[in-house]
């Protein structure tokens, strides 16, 4: 069995400022669900459904 047997979705969060993490898992299928406010960087947090990573392989 794969890990995605069990997962729904995999969810990540990525200081706001860190543009080149943030592109990338952009380009891998992970998508902008939400961003919190945190001192000193607010994070955006970010979500790669099952079904999207199905579709793309």
């Amino acid at each position: 069995m794969r890990s995605w047997d069990y997962a729904e979705a995999v969810t990540i969060g990525v200081f706001e400022n860190n543009d080149i993490a943030h592109e990338c898992y952009k380009k891998i299928g992970f998508k902008d669900k939400e961003v919190t406010e945190k001192e000193p960087f607010n994070i955006i947090e970010m979500e790669l459904k099952r079904e999207d990573f199905i579709l793309q392989g």
